[in-house]
């Protein structure tokens, strides 16, 4: 899928609403401290022990989830209200919130990802019919997952072309690459691609609790996550989202923009193994991670970092770091690798694109961000891991990966711009 030809593909603006903070900066120096901001919440005490912990944005009072009101009209749901305070705040940090800026807004195209939707107003539109209770004339566009692109677009004036990806937890690296094949053909000469998530509610969190998704560990809250350590048994929830604005470099460097790194490749693949489990060997992760170097042009010893997807479940650490050993080979020991979802938990499809917009300011700033919890690595991970402090380094190229249910396995590979 490699468009060199059309020239590099950069990104000039960054949107982040995490439990870490709100706003890239603020994000940004809250997880090079390494704090786990995961604390104790459930909506079943003393029935459940899975989903006890979940990381969850200080966004708004707790009042104000749209669980704990009557259902309104779709695109009032916290989901909207995450990918609005992203994407305008990525949109500002690329300079394109002013007079210059709006004639490019109304034809850049929006790629999004969202594994689950509005759901918080679905499950308070289902509980209010089943209590004979009147619903909005559009409370089905709650349940048109089409209609979170459509509708987000139409918020924040974005005038071109534009998808929604429900691919899971892969969603937010899928977007990106979707945006990067927009802009590499010339069907776009910019574009905003992220992924958004609210799913701290009670279906989500029964719903992962009765797969077993989800950590059972009786601990301190914030340690709940812990990838790559022995005692790790599921993912931790957690909610946010992530937006980028994406440019042809020469659009960005016509009009003054500052390029923060370089979207270089994308890669993904489906291993339809099974509906949740991955293969041990990370056979098909490694293809994903092969087909992105592939399109980036950069070869195994020139990727300096690796951002993993880094779930806690026993099965995804162990493939992820057999599908390192089998691309990186004789550097895959060495690699630095770290996991933000010690951090913040596991927020979806929103997950990979909060961590993309890490990996972009790791290849800005020279630092990678650390992983926490990490006291007794298992074995068979075995791998480098940023822990517990951050790291400065040389960082050229940063590979991104990511795994869904489903089998989605997809990768991208961030470079320095300049380099």
């Amino acid at each position: 899928m490699n468009g060199g030809s059309r020239g590099r593909v950069v990104v000039t603006g960054i949107g982040v609403v995490t439990p870490a903070g709100i706003g890239l900066e603020r994000f940004w120096h809250s997880i090079l401290r390494g704090t786990s901001h995961v604390r104790e919440r459930t909506f079943f005490p003393g029935a459940e022990k899975r989903g006890r912990a979940a990381g969850v944005a200080e966004f708004e009072p707790q009042s104000l989830f749209a669980w704990d009101r009557p259902a309104e009209a779709a695109g009032q749901d916290r989901l909207f209200r995450i990918a609005e305070t992203a994407i305008f705040e990525a949109l500002s940090g690329a300079g394109l919130d002013n007079s210059a800026g709006k004639p490019l807004m109304a034809e850049a195209g929006l790629y999004v990802s969202s594994a689950i939707g509005p759901i918080s107003t679905m499950e308070a539109i289902v509980r209010e019919q089943s209590e004979g209770a009147m619903t909005p004339d559009d409370a089905w566009h709650a349940f048109s997952f089409g209609h979170i692109a459509a509708k987000l677009a139409e918020r924040c004036g974005l005038g071109g072309p534009y998808a929604l990806l429900p691919t899971g937890c892969s969603g937010g690296c899928d977007a990106v690459g979707y945006a990067l094949a927009a802009l590499r053909c010339g069907a776009v000469d910019l574009a905003v691609a992220g992924a958004f998530e609210a799913p701290v509610t009670p279906l989500v969190e029964a719903a992962f609790a009765r797969i077993n998704a989800t950590s059972s560990r009786d601990c301190f809250a914030p340690r709940a996550s812990c990838p790559f350590d022995t005692m790790r048994d599921g993912f931790v929830l957690g909610e946010g989202g992530g937006a980028l604005v994406l440019e042809r470099e020469a659009t960005a460097i016509a009009r003054g923009a500052i390029p923060l790194g370089v979207i270089a490749g994308y890669g993904s693949v489906c291993s339809a193994f099974h509906m949740t489990d991955i293969h041990e060997s990370g056979e098909a992760i490694a293809r994903s991670i092969e087909l992105a170097l592939a399109d980036a042009g950069v070869s195994a010893d020139e990727i300096d970092h690796v951002n993993l997807h880094g779930s806690s479940t026993p099965m995804n650490d162990v493939a992820e770091a057999n599908a390192l050993r089998k691309t990186l080979q004789n550097w895959a020991e060495d690699m630095p690798v770290t996991s933000l979802k010690s951090q913040i938990g596991h927020a979806l499809a929103a997950a990979n694109a909060i961590e993309l917009a890490a990996a972009v300011m790791t290849v800005f700033r020279q630092v990678i961000p650390p992983t926490t919890n990490l006291f007794d690595q298992d074995p068979r991970v075995g791998l480098n891991v940023v822990s517990p402090w951050l790291r400065q380094a040389k960082v050229r190229n940063v590979l991104k990966t990511a795994s869904g249910f489903g089998g989605i396995h997809s990768a991208v590979v961030v470079s320095r711009y300049g380099a």
